[in-house]
């Protein structure tokens, strides 16, 4: 059972993380384009 709630926690903290890195790839695109505007 232990092992299970460890493999839930770190599928979850992979997506975590990826999800996070898409964020910041995000951010940095819309940085971006207001320069452009600007």
């Amino acid at each position: 059972m232990a092992l299970n709630i460890r493999k839930i926690a770190a599928q979850r903290a992979v997506h975590y993380k990826i999800h996070i890195k898409k964020a910041d790839f995000y951010q940095i695109n819309n940085r971006n384009q207001l320069f452009y505007i600007a």
